[in-house]
């Protein structure tokens, strides 16, 4: 009998309509721990730039897009259309590496995976391989999978963790907060190393002080990343500069010190959150 798969998979996230607090970003120079424990003091306040994009990942229209694929394969498998049912959870899985995915979307591509292992037999060990990657926290026996698929993906799964990559990331806690792995979070204080099965993984690093970066790798090439470390804030109290390309709709705001906050609106800066002592980008050349 089928079953309809997860119809609690079918969530749209629609991007959150809350009132955005100021967006923080500080200095390289000022250290972690102060950081960290001026966010946390003054955490209804401000925001940090990491927790603000783990926030607002992934975009809408991805959403859409995998809702759209996700929906037509689970009409199309429950009327018993094999050919298209596995043609749209293949269009389903194939967009697995274009966003950093919460845990709906992902169990979404997860479970997509799994049909075409049963609706495609002949590679079915290549789909299993994809799912085990990509949600290596699922259990499948939620996915209403056949006992033979299920039994090849245990088998597949106790493989694959056995030739798990370790993955040293105390260097990188100085500079990282999060890396989201296939949209996983993985917070960095929480960990000194991750075991990465094989496979190919989507994986963002993103920090309060850096720019974040994204990459495309196979799990034998992530513990030989360096990422980049380019800073949001430059300059100083007297001449602030802030390397930003996103346009966000909240307020922002660079950190020197306690004693020096600069806030910012679309490139005008003041002293204070509310406005006064503003200064324009014409009027400040370090604007970028």
């Amino acid at each position: 009998m089928k079953t309809l798969l997860i119809s609690t998979l079918i969530v749209c996230l629609s991007l959150n309509s809350f009132a955005y607090p100021i967006l923080l970003y500080p200095s390289p120079e000022v250290s972690r721990k102060e950081r960290e424990s001026f966010l946390k003091v003054e955490s209804k306040k401000f925001i940090s730039f990491s927790k603000n994009y783990i926030n607002l990942v992934p975009d809408q229209k991805n959403i859409d897009l995998l809702l759209e694929s996700f929906e037509q394969a689970q009409k199309y498998y429950l009327v018993g259309n094999q050919e298209l049912a596995l043609q749209f959870f293949n269009k389903a899985a194939a967009l697995k590496d274009i966003d950093d995915w919460k845990d709906p979307q992902r169990k979404m591509i997860f479970a997509s995976l799994i049909r075409m292992a049963e609706l495609d037999p002949a590679h079915s060990k290549a789909h299993l391989k994809k799912a085990m990657a990509f949600g290596p926290n699922f259990s499948i026996n939620e996915f209403h999978a056949s006992s033979q698929v299920t039994k090849q993906f245990q088998e597949i799964k106790s493989h694959i963790k056995k030739s798990s990559i370790t993955w040293p990331i105390l260097e990188l806690k100085k500079d990282f907060s999060f890396i989201l792995i296939n949209g996983r979070t993985i917070d960095l204080n929480q960990f000194d190393e991750i075991k990465i099965p094989q496979g190919t993984y989507r994986l963002t690093y993103l920090s309060d002080i850096y720019k974040p970066q994204t990459y495309q790798v196979t799990a034998q090439q992530i513990p030989l990343i360096t990422p980049s470390r380019i800073p949001f804030a430059q300059g100083t109290c007297q001449s602030p500069k802030l390397n930003q390309d996103e346009d966000y709709d909240q307020p922002l705001a660079v950190y020197y010190s306690t004693k020096c906050i600069q806030y910012s609106n679309r490139g005008v800066w003041s002293r204070e959150p509310n406005g006064k002592n503003l200064r324009t980008s014409q009027d400040n050349k370090t604007w970028a």
